[in-house]
């Protein structure tokens, strides 16, 4: 009875390890939307760039058919932490077949408008807190943004 006791109590000890985050690294689930001439983009990849803190890393979603998309832990080292992002938004169509012509790369496009892909010059970003941070949408243009 004791050993099973004692095997108890070092199984229960050694759940918490490797699960979830480490003690005092806060982790965070992000979800929101994003729409393109105010129709849900389908689609899409959407991306968190750390805006002055590297150590904040890179996370990525792809976007549902209404425009939803939600961003967790890319891996076990690699939670979503609280911090200011740029984030960025591509979707790329076409050329996916390079054995027909017209069909390599060349014919690929994207249908998000260059400012949005680029990290020093999107007008997008996303102020991420620690638990669950639901964003307003991101609504873009095919124009741009305002000016």
């Amino acid at each position: 009875m004791t050993l099973r006791r004692t095997l108890a109590a070092a199984l229960v000890a050694a759940l918490p390890v490797g699960c979830g985050s480490p003690a005092g690294s806060p982790s965070a689930e992000v979800t929101g939307s994003v729409t393109l001439d105010g129709k849900p983009l389908a689609g899409a990849e959407v991306q968190f760039v750390p805006k002055g803190n590297a150590a904040l890393g890179l996370h990525a979603a792809k976007t549902d058919a209404g425009g939803r998309f939600r961003v967790t832990r890319d891996a076990p080292n690699n939670p979503v932490k609280p911090g200011t992002y740029a984030v960025l938004v591509s979707k790329v169509s076409g050329g996916n077949d390079p054995s027909q012509p017209g069909g390599g790369m060349e014919a690929q496009k994207n249908e998000v408008p260059a400012v949005y892909q680029d990290r020093n010059h999107t007008p997008l970003t996303a102020e991420v807190r620690d638990g669950a941070t639901e964003l307003p949408p991101f609504a873009i243009t095919q124009s741009g943004p305002a000016k």
